[in-house]
């Protein structure tokens, strides 16, 4: 019997059993034009969060509170960057990302990878991802839905589910930048 999981339980396994070694060994194409690597990351904090431009909800949802998140910071986000991961390559190019982030913040960067990157990256947060039922064409996308909260030394500071309250968010991302201001 093949157990196929269902999206609460990919929901379940979004928090990692343990920092050590969340978000190590990835490269990939952004939007930026650049290829994005941890190393690339570093010097700053940033918040990233996997999904896919054709998700119907989730997805738009969470960008569209990392939108207002942000602007709800103020200049407080300038240090912040946010980076949004395709689990669905082979329909999100980094011009379509690139379209499709816009639409939220300009300033969000967008990884698409192939197939051995995207599960590369994916492991690298212990995130899960699968294709959903198709029909026709048409297909969805499960997959983990946290938003990771990683310090300026490309370390994993926690994480905030996309469901969470908007106050329950920006207390979150002021905890990361607080911490960061501290050091």
């Amino acid at each position: 019997m093949i157990l196929r999981p269902t999206l609460a339980a990919l929901f379940l396994l979004c928090a990692p059993l343990s920092a050590a070694g969340v978000g190590e060994g990835f490269s990939l194409p952004s939007t930026t034009g650049t290829r994005i690597t941890p190393e690339a990351l570093r010097g700053a904090p940033y918040l990233l969060f996997f999904g896919y431009t054709n998700c119907p909800d989730v997805c738009p949802m969470a960008l569209s509170d990392l939108s207002f998140r942000i602007e709800e910071l103020g200049a407080d986000a300038e240090a912040l960057k946010v980076v949004f991961v395709t689990v669905d390559p082979g329909r999100d190019t980094i011009a379509h990302l690139r379209e499709y982030l816009g639409y939220f913040d300009s300033r969000f960067i967008g990884l698409s990878g192939n197939a051995e990157e995207t599960a590369e990256i994916a492991a690298a947060f212990r995130a899960t991802y699968a294709k959903g039922e198709a029909t026709g064409d048409y297909y969805t996308m499960d997959h983990t839905a946290a938003i990771y909260l990683m310090d300026s030394k490309g370390e994993y500071f926690g994480h905030v589910d996309y469901r969470a309250e908007p106050e329950e968010q920006l207390r979150a991302l002021r905890a990361l930048l607080d911490a960061e201001a501290a050091r």
